[in-house]
């Protein structure tokens, strides 16, 4: 009995690592931070970022939530959002809370229609969400 008990414990331990305690209150999201707009496209979470990141972007942050849709983006930027395919108008819908420090604290009611990205400036950066939930 003894044996089986232990064994179980293992197996719970085990199962909660595995999870990365997702479980236990709040999403699973990995928090990045890039110098700038080259390293973030040569890491490993390149696939994560958006088309019209521009090229002089600098202070990249890039938040993605490994259990469910969602990632968030800041940057900084002297030419602001330049993609063509960005479209200003109002925002639609809002992010979910991944949890990080540098979102912030309200979105506005104008930005850019980025296709399945939202994006908007506030306090001198540019921030973006990915819609698809």
């Amino acid at each position: 009995m003894k044996r089986i008990l232990s064994s179980l414990s293992l197996v719970v331990l085990a199962g909660v690592a595995l999870t990365g305690c997702a479980g236990l209150g709040g999403p699973d999201v990995s928090d990045t931070h890039f110098a700038d707009d080259a390293e973030a496209l040569n890491s490993s979470k390149a696939a994560n970022i958006p088309g019209f990141l521009p090229l002089d972007a600098t202070d990249v942050d890039l938040a993605v939530r490994s259990s469910a849709p969602g990632s968030q983006l800041h940057w900084t930027s002297e030419g602001g959002i330049t993609a063509t395919y960005c479209e200003p108008g109002p925002i639609t819908g809002s992010p979910s809370d991944l949890g990080v420090d540098w979102w912030p604290g309200s979105v506005p009611a104008e930005g850019y229609d980025c296709g399945r990205w939202m994006a908007f400036e506030a306090d001198g950066a540019f921030y973006a969400w990915d819609t698809k939930e």
